[in-house]
């Protein structure tokens, strides 16, 4: 008897959570593709956000999480709010949600002006251009330079003689530009606008001492 009031509880509570996640379709993993607040784009670089059916999210950035946090949802108003649990609170309330099966659309007013936030669902974790940059590179030049990019944004610069120069590296948030800035007074921090994958980094300045230099490595797996 009692075997059977527990599969039998067993079985109501997988029912309990089944229904759930059939009254709530957003629930899984999301990618945000386009971030709009009135006429301007503002999407984040490899942003992405895995809504769970037990109330709880999760958010970050290509490889790196940076949010875990609580949702809740009115499914009367279509209303959505989430709670960062370790972040600054959000003063401008949830948001309006629309979805499809592989599509799913947030909309509030941010100071009079509409934001409209587009996600695709997705299956893994999306590769930010700071993921791919990490790393050694070798300059397909002449001189042979090399750059070690670490995870910890300490970034290493290692001239033909195997001199070392050290720096950090900071990644803009919305754009693929890296800044370095060198532990070196005597340096300036300089900009970079980059495109890299698995293979090829290529560098071009953007700041007024390194405007318009170019720069081309490929990834090497010696130091």
């Amino acid at each position: 008897m009692k075997s059977i009031l527990k599969i039998t509880f067993a079985v109501l509570i997988l029912n309990v959570h089944l229904s759930y996640a059939q009254k709530q379709p957003f629930i899984g993993f999301w990618e945000v593709e386009k971030v709009s607040m009135g006429d301007r784009s503002m999407t984040p670089v490899a942003k992405w956000v895995k809504l769970h059916e037990d109330g709880s999210y999760e958010s970050g950035n290509g490889w790196l999480k940076s949010i875990d946090g609580k949702w809740s949802y009115d499914e009367e108003k279509k209303y959505i709010e989430s709670k960062d649990l370790l972040g600054i609170k959000d003063k401008l309330g949830g948001f309006t949600i629309s979805f499809t099966a592989d599509q799913m659309i947030w909309k509030r007013t941010e100071f009079g002006n509409e934001v409209r936030v587009q996600f695709k669902r997705i299956t893994k974790l999306p590769m930010a251009p700071a993921d791919y940059l990490e790393g050694v590179w070798i300059s397909e030049g002449n001189t042979k330079e090399k750059i070690h990019f670490r995870w910890d944004r300490i970034v290493v610069f290692y001239d033909a003689d195997y001199k070392r120069t050290t720096g950090y590296w900071h990644i803009h948030g919305h754009r693929s530009d890296i800044t370095i800035l060198p532990h070196t007074k005597s340096k300036s921090a300089e900009s970079w606008r980059i495109t890299v994958d698995k293979t090829t980094l290529n560098m071009t300045g953007i700041s007024n001492s390194n405007k318009g230099v170019e720069r081309k490595f490929k990834r090497t797996n010696v130091l």
